[in-house]
């Protein structure tokens, strides 16, 4: 097994216990927002490919592992500011507010399983979304600068600790663990 780390614009990996090696420079002024590990039912047996999100003005890239530097695919037209697997679904940000997802049975690199059916706001578009996380219970949080939402059964977001968009720390979520 090889340990991959998102570092602004590197993606590296750890070649021995004291040195760290690029596999991606996404290019100068070019930061890596977040990464997700997902496993799909397409292909033989399942695909398992890393998602890294850009934010909404760099396309996201895809990355299968079967070398450490060539097999780096962007995307055409899919942006991500950040990701999180809850049960069967893949979650993808994009657009400050905008949520999509995915089924585990769909290929998450073709632009039409993000349809307009699995397809939600979260909150105004005055706050960003920064995170997503889930917690072991199923739920799934989305942490945006003016605090943090949860979605109901029917698609639903409500924000808990309204306060928290109050606080003089503006990127609420941000560093979340």
């Amino acid at each position: 097994k090889t340990l991959f780390v998102l570092n602004g614009r590197y993606c590296q990996y750890r070649t021995n216990d004291t040195t760290w090696t690029v596999s991606k420079d996404f290019g100068a002024g070019k930061v890596s927002n977040d990464v997700v590990v997902h496993t799909q039912n397409t292909g033989a047996g399942g695909t398992t490919l890393a998602y890294v999100a850009m934010g909404d003005s760099e396309l996201m890239w895809k990355y299968d592992a079967t070398s450490v530097t060539t097999t780096w695919t962007q995307h055409a037209t899919l942006y991500a500011l950040c990701f999180a697997k809850n049960g069967r679904n893949l979650f993808r940000a994009q657009q400050t507010n905008l949520v999509t997802k995915c089924d585990v049975n769909a290929d998450p690199w073709i632009a039409a399983n993000w349809g307009a059916a699995a397809q939600f706001r979260v909150g105004d578009a005055t706050s960003a979304i920064v995170k997503m996380r889930v917690h072991p219970d199923g739920t799934l949080f989305i942490l945006k600068t003016d605090g943090i939402y949860v979605l109901l059964d029917d698609g639903t977001d409500v924000q808990l600790y309204a306060g928290t968009k109050f606080t003089p720390n503006g990127a609420n979520g941000l560093y979340s663990y």
